[in-house]
């Protein structure tokens, strides 16, 4: 099976996330042809050891436009391609759809679409010529990949015509990647409520954690370390530096560790925090709260992406967004518990995050749907 995903934009980075991971799956595991058809955006050191085997095609910038390249590669490419994987409901991607079936009439096409409820309700709205064009698009795909299990539900319902198609494809970690020696264990954990991301991103609501943070109970919060990881934006740095300068209390125990690229140091930040906590305001998945499930973090996440797939009452607190004190009080709720409580909430986690988001498990439903 000769496999493609095309995504102009993959950097390095996008390897270990669903653009590298599902192809790289299915060649480690079912021995397809897999490569990466992108521009050539940085260097890819992941293809050395990460997703060793998946192959990249670098996409000729002949017209500097995503659509137009990517549907000049596939016309040049299309016949050497069996099955090919696009992501969400964009021009590029119908433009691309429509360009590989005319060039290759018998291969097929795996969608991912990486949705929200945003998608939903534009497919709702869809009338008269519009909904014509997408249905003409959607009759083209072989393959829908979903990746929460309640959008899944809803498309079922709004696609009738399409039920044998669509499956639920969430995405996962993968547990290979933990390193030889990774087993879980609470033991080395500590009082760390971890964040991980793009520090100061709006979305991302860093500002509403800080702030929840500081609402919790001097007596309940004073042994607890919030570490935040990831790249910082500089106003959020200006923002950093007014709260601890007006609040010094808060000097030793709020923690701008930055950006880390080196896997086994964020796995290690993972494994010792005992909370990792999402504070965003929008996510169409979220990643990281996934991975802080993979090492048995307990979790307190605001409403978005994956939260309530992951999160019970057993394992963790789902709260509103935007909303500081509700975020405080779920937190504390959780850091006045004991270590055994605790522990018990972290396996939970962890093993939930390892039956049903494993990537071997999800890459093996994929290939039973497409054989």
């Amino acid at each position: 099976m000769r496999y493609c995903v095309l995504f102009p934009q993959a950097e390095n980075l996008h390897l270990i996330k669903d653009v590298g991971m599902i192809a790289y799956k299915l060649n480690r595991l079912y021995g397809y042809e897999a490569q990466l058809a992108c521009y050539e955006n940085g260097s890819y050191p992941y293809l050395e050891k990460e997703v060793k085997g998946l192959k990249i095609n670098f996409i000729e910038k002949a017209f500097s436009n995503e659509i137009l390249d990517g549907m000049n590669y596939l016309r040049i490419n299309s016949k050497e391609i069996d099955l090919l994987q696009v992501f969400h409901v964009t021009l590029r991607t119908i433009f691309c759809v429509f360009t590989f079936k005319f060039f290759n009439k018998r291969g097929k096409i795996f969608l991912k679409l990486d949705c929200t409820e945003e998608l939903i309700d534009k497919i709702k709205s869809l009338k008269g010529l519009k909904l014509k064009l997408f249905n003409m698009f959607i009759s083209r795909i072989d393959v829908i990949g979903v990746e929460q299990q309640n959008l899944y539900n809803e498309l079922i319902k709004l696609l009738p015509n399409s039920i044998g198609k669509i499956t639920n494809i969430p995405n996962g970690v993968d547990f290979d990647s933990l390193g030889d020696n990774f087993e879980y264990n609470f033991v080395g954990k500590r009082n760390i409520i971890l964040n991980v991301g793009r520090i100061g991103s709006p979305e991302k609501g860093i500002e509403i954690l800080i702030k929840a943070f500081s609402l919790i109970e001097d007596e309940i919060r004073k042994d607890w370390i919030l570490k935040l990881v990831g790249p910082v934006t500089d106003d959020f740095n200006i923002y950093l530096d007014n709260f601890l300068k007006n609040n010094p209390k808060y000097n030793d125990s709020i923690v701008l560790e930055g950006a880390v690229y080196d896997r086994n140091r964020l796995f290690e930040l993972y494994s010792e925090a005992k909370i990792y906590c999402s504070s965003s305001k929008f996510e169409s998945f979220g990643i990281s709260l996934l991975e802080g499930a993979a090492f048995g973090d307990v979790l307190v996440s605001t409403d978005t992406g994956i939260a309530r797939e992951l999160i019970g009452s057993d394992n963790g607190v789902v709260v509103g967004t935007n909303d500081p004190v509700e975020l405080s009080k779920g937190l504390s709720s959780i850091m006045k518990k004991n270590d055994e409580e605790l522990e018990a909430m972290s396996k939970n986690t962890y093993y939930l995050c390892r039956e049903s988001y494993n990537w071997d498990t999800i890459v093996a439903k994929l290939n039973e749907k497409i054989k």
